[in-house]
């Protein structure tokens, strides 16, 4: 059916819905436990890339797919749950994530980042469009930022962002 594309593509093609569809998954199973738990369940999906650099509109930097949108969306769509924190930490800006949800008023995307690395985008001023105004944070940090400065930024920026928008839950996209 495809006999025009190598063999290699076939396969980042297949790994990537592999990738989707474990945060999907893993979407369900988390939703299904909340039904049964009086304590919030957690989960943990591992796949590589994350998918953050993948636009709504086709792939880019070595992502297929916005796995963590791709979920987000899932979440809204198919359980109903409205509100979605997505956190994604990486040494590179969450762009595609970033530009899928820019003007959405129900996805908080927060990003934290090196300043001044690939793909060049997650400025500070960039906060979202529209009614999404406000729902974006990104927190481009200096080179060499350790431990220490993540901790900081967990404590005093991501909880309470995250307190104030009161999510029904949280995504995490880790690079």
């Amino acid at each position: 059916m495809f006999s025009f594309l190598s063999h290699d593509v076939l396969q980042t093609f297949q790994e990537s819905l592999v990738a989707a569809g474990a945060g999907i998954a893993l979407v369900d199973s988390v939703v299904r436990a909340s039904r049964s738990n009086a304590d919030p369940p957690m989960g943990f999906a591992l796949v590589r890339p994350p998918g953050h650099h993948a636009i709504p509109n086709g792939p880019m930097g070595f992502c297929v797919f916005g796995n963590v949108a791709i979920a987000a969306r899932y979440t809204q769509r198919v359980h109903g749950l409205k509100r979605v924190f997505i956190i994604d930490f990486d040494v590179h800006h969450g762009n595609g994530t970033n530009d899928a949800f820019y003007d959405d008023p129900d996805i908080f995307f927060l990003s934290t980042h090196q300043d001044g690395s690939y793909p060049g985008t997650g400025k500070f001023d960039e906060v979202g469009h529209g009614d999404g105004e406000g729902t974006t944070l990104n927190l481009p940090l200096p080179g060499g930022s350790g431990d220490i400065a993540m901790r900081t930024v967990f404590d005093e920026v991501i909880v309470p962002c995250a307190q104030r928008f009161k999510p029904d839950i949280i995504l995490v996209s880790a690079g």
